[in-house]
């Protein structure tokens, strides 16, 4: 049997490690040295080229590239389209797995088919099967899937044996933040206390910003944004990369943006770059707090906060959390903490023979490790006409864990099969909640309404997958399981809601546009996104009302309520790009003109932005109060969009979208509006 190892699939980049036979975890690098592989996939007409050269030959050929993968893997609607083939975001991320395979194969000189794979500790079950079914793909049998922020702290664990007995892990990667609160309990013994994170927060929104600034400043000089050139956008992005990493040991450096024929030099100082990117700071810090106060803890009970991930070593981050903890401290190979923390768990779940040292060996034996569940995992259920999540196991549970439901019964004469909706998340409305899967049992025995008592168990397994299993109390037969397409909440409250006369109740929109100044290279498309909601809306249930905000004069409203589609198409034509962001100004705009009290008309605002609010916290305040009102907050963002914000204004996750190109974002608008309109997407 070969050496089993642990793989840190990485948003931007990737790592491959193991234990030798004395105990001592290593990195594994290809035959050019390269031990943190971009996490970059081309496609060429010849073959598939995957890291630094598929990068590097990217700027000749962006279209053929794909990266920043992992933040799609949840999403089974989304395809990266090469040739004639679409690829989704799984069978990317074998790609990726099966480079690193390779490179394994290679450096330990034989065939490695086991291994330990980490993901971000805030993953939803989504996300966590998709990454089991790409290891699958890529030809390896996965011991166990481990939170990332457990596998730096296993690794810190094992090279520092004075390590505090509860310090957090400050996960900052390429693509995903995790902070994580941990226990030492003994000296191979460590127990998770509660996560949290953002898998859209990384060091790549750092990148961004700093690509959206050059970019500017470009645009103002010559007359040209340079993000509209795929090739140009790529190299951009390239540059700012490595500036941000300069700017980790120097107090300034120089960005170099080239773009048909013509060249801006600027340069960036490190305070400068603080203060562009400190409100993305600010989220992670927030992250922290909240989870603290998740367990009743405050600073002065952290010992330390080990710093992981590439991008905990920017000196904010540091400054940052000194006032997080008394101690600081980064692990020997912060880039590599997480795979060598893998490549530990592999060898403590191998059960291959005369793999380790006898020694080595008792100490894994030893070694416990107690995880628990990121999120909580609810049954949805109708109470007083509203959908509500009933958590049946709490978040940080300590997994694998299971937790069994007595008392659902069926509800119409002769029933034979239950349809049960799973969410994940700690909200009581189902609708805040994420859907987890639709399952449908089969093999009820025919009786009575109310005579069937149908025993539902829920699990997280060792992996933090979902996995849930039925029995008929009476005949103590076991069910047959059917997975169904994910159930979309809204429609199910609607049919909860709706009568048999009506199907469709009226619905009112207030379409919020962003046309402030950064809007000027994008207006064009927002026009044609609007154009395409107009024309994808049912207007015998459905009324639309325009808000713009920016154009140099705050926020105003376009066009009133209306069913008149050219009249609304023709007041699209009018927008043009100028002034701030003043978004809660709209938003106060937008519950205005959903004012009333009509239970029976469902109230939506659809908003649009491709960037930052004037006031942060006034627009999430005027959001809440839409949404106490019953207006539902659906947004699509473009650009350098605030995510974490948009995602903290919609009502459910599945209300936010994000758009990379003209094409997507047009095809959100449309989407959208037939959602609201009760038609299929």
């Amino acid at each position: 049997m070969g050496r089993p190892v642990g793989i840190d699939l990485g948003t931007t980049r990737s790592a491959v490690a193991c234990v030798d036979e004395n105990g001592r975890p290593r990195i594994l690098a290809d035959q050019s040295g390269i031990s943190l592989v971009p996490s970059v996939v081309l496609f060429e007409d010849s073959g598939v080229l995957v890291g630094e050269i598929a990068r590097d030959t990217a700027i000749a050929m962006p279209e053929l590239v794909v990266e920043c993968v992992k933040r799609r893997i949840g999403d089974p609607s989304w395809r990266f389209t090469a040739g004639n083939r679409k690829y989704s975001a799984v069978e990317i991320s074998a790609i990726i797995l099966k480079e690193m395979k390779r490179i394994a194969e290679v450096a330990l000189g034989g065939p490695v088919t086991e291994a330990v794979v980490t993901v971000p500790a805030y993953f939803h079950d989504a996300e966590r099967s998709g990454t089991l079914q790409a290891a699958e793909l890529a030809g390896l049998k996965v011991l166990k899937i481990v939170n990332e922020p457990t596998a730096a702290a296993m690794y810190y664990s094992f090279e520092e044996e004075t390590a505090t007995p509860l310090f957090l892990v400050y996960d900052l990667g390429g693509g995903t933040f995790d902070i994580t609160i941990m226990k030492r309990l003994a000296a191979n013994s460590l127990d998770t206390v509660c996560t949290r994170g953002n898998h859209f927060l990384g060091g790549k929104n750092w990148d961004e910003r700093l690509v959206d600034h050059v970019a500017g400043l470009f645009a103002a000089e010559h007359n040209v944004d340079p993000r509209l050139d795929t090739a140009a956008l790529y190299d951009l992005n390239l540059r700012c990369e490595r500036a941000k990493i300069a700017l980790t040991e120097k107090a300034r450096t120089q960005i170099v943006c080239q773009h048909g024929g013509r060249t801006l030099s600027t340069e960036i100082t490190r305070e400068f770059f603080d203060k562009l990117s400190e409100d993305l700071l600010r989220l992670t810090e927030d992250e922290v707090d909240r989870a603290l106060a998740e367990v009743n803890l405050d600073t002065s009970a952290v010992g330390v906060a080990l710093l992981v991930g590439g991008s905990s070593k920017m000196p904010m981050v540091h400054t940052m959390m000194r006032r997080k903890a008394s101690v600081l401290r980064m692990s020997k190979d912060p880039d590599h903490c997480v795979a060598l923390g893998a490549a530990l768990e592999a060898a403590r779940q191998s059960t291959g023979e005369g793999l380790y040292k006898p020694a080595f060996r008792r100490f894994l034996e030893n070694t416990t490790i107690t995880d628990r569940t990121p999120h909580g995992l609810g049954l949805i259920a109708a109470e007083g006409g509203a959908l509500v999540n009933a958590i049946v196991i709490p978040k940080n549970t300590e997994i694998p864990c299971e937790k069994s439901r007595d008392d659902i019964t069926t509800n119409v004469d002769g029933q034979t099969t239950l349809s049960v909706h799973l969410v994940q998340g700690e909200d009581s409305d189902a609708l805040a909640c994420v859907p987890v899967a639709t399952y449908e049992f089969a093999g009820i025995a025919k009786r009575k309404a109310g005579e069937s008592v149908v025993r539902i168990t829920y699990r997280y397994n060792e992996n933090n997958v979902v996995e849930v299993s039925a029995l008929d109390v009476k005949s103590q037969t076991a069910l047959t399981q059917k997975t169904l397409a994910l159930v979309d909440l809204l429609e199910l409250r609607r049919g909860m809601e709706g009568s048999k006369v009506r199907m469709v109740r009226p619905r009112q929109v207030a379409l919020l546009i962003d046309s402030s100044g950064s809007m000027v290279l994008r207006m064009d498309q927002a026009k044609d996104a609007c154009l395409k909601f107009i024309e994808n809306t049912d207007f015998e249930s459905v009324e639309i009302g325009l808000i713009q905000f920016g154009m140099g004069i705050g926020a105003s409203v376009l066009h009133g309520l209306s069913r008149d589609a050219k009249s609304l198409r023709n007041k699209v034509a009018t927008l043009v790009a100028s002034g701030g962001t003043p978004m809660h100004e709209a938003l106060s705009l937008g519950v205005a003109m959903l004012g009333g009290t009509d239970k029976n008309i469902e109230k939506f605002i659809v908003l649009f932005t491709d960037g930052y609010p004037d006031d942060r916290a006034r627009t999430t305040n005027s959001c809440a109060g839409a949404k106490r009102l019953g207006i539902q907050v659906m947004c699509i963002g473009v650009g350098s969009a605030d995510q974490e914000l948009l995602d903290e204004m919609a009502t459910t996750p599945g209300n936010v979208e994000f758009s990379r190109s003209s094409e997507e974002l047009v095809t959100s608008f449309g989407n959208i509006a037939r959602l609201i309109s009760g038609r299929r997407v």
